[in-house]
């Protein structure tokens, strides 16, 4: 049988680029790339292994090796955005309708007489105890009376909703830059936040105009805001998990609360 001869360059040529995007995922360019040497196109072939790069090698007929690349490791990004509702249970003594006529001291007094057992009303206003209640305290005694016979029932707190904004971006997994990690455990008030979301210079996709315009109307300030506290939106720091397409997503959170400027910093 005759030996095959094949003539042509030893170099893996490049027959095909198809750059395929989907929003759910983002960018993958597939390459189709051929050769006569396989050593050349193998060696190709383990770079992309190495740097993660999906792709499939297939040994043709006529002495020809034949590379299918999907790259996904593009600079592209692709944002999503989700207000969350949320439900908490907070303690019934952090109520707005109880703390706006409590000092620090009311609170330590209260706090005493709601942790203790067969105790009434009744013997709490005879105690000596009743008598450190500043005159705020004493003058709403029934608003005060009312929450300790919710605790008597068997009531430790109540639920109150909350929203939490989440911020996910999908990045290749050689991606180096990115704001997720910046404010992390700082105050946002919604102005700083809308304007880190709604940043073209920072996001492929800033934030919607539906959600900016929720942001801008939840619930802003309450009536009373205590002493070293801030109504704000606390950042979190970023989880990352890796995704199809050898792909990282990154998400952040910030939630609405009313926060101690004592343990966060204001942004």
């Amino acid at each position: 049988m005759p030996a095959q001869v094949t003539r042509g360059t030893n170099a893996a040529l490049l027959q095909n680029r198809t750059e395929d995007f989907d929003p759910t995922r983002g960018l993958i360019i597939h390459y189709d790339v051929r050769g006569i040497n396989p050593s050349q196109v193998v060696a190709l072939r383990d770079d992309c292994t190495r740097n993660g790069i999906a792709n499939q090698l297939t040994y043709r007929q006529g002495n020809v090796t034949e590379l299918v690349v999907q790259d996904s490791t593009q600079a592209f990004t692709q944002d999503v955005w989700q207000i969350v509702g949320t439900e908490i249970e907070v303690d019934l003594l952090m109520n707005p309708q109880i703390t706006p006529v409590m000092s620090g001291s009311d609170l330590f007094i209260l706090r005493q007489l709601f942790n203790a057992e067969n105790y009434s009303w009744t013997d709490f206003v005879a105690s000596p105890d009743y008598g450190k209640l500043s005159a705020t305290a004493k003058a709403n005694a029934a608003l005060l009376q009312d929450f300790y016979n919710l605790k008597l029932s068997g009531a430790d707190g109540y639920r109150r909703q909350q929203y939490v904004l989440k911020h996910t971006t999908n990045v290749a997994s050689n991606y180096s830059a990115n704001i997720a990690d910046i404010g992390v455990d700082c105050i946002y008030t919604p102005a700083q936040l809308l304007t880190e979301c709604q940043s073209t210079a920072l996001w492929a996709t800033p934030i919607y105009s539906r959600l900016s315009y929720k942001i801008a109307h939840v619930p802003q300030v309450p009536a009373s805001t205590p002493a070293n506290f801030q109504w704000g939106w606390l950042k979190s720091a970023s989880t990352e998990t890796t995704s199809p397409y050898n792909r990282i997503q990154i998400e952040t959170d910030f939630t609405l609360e009313m926060w101690s400027t004592r343990l966060y910093t204001p942004f």
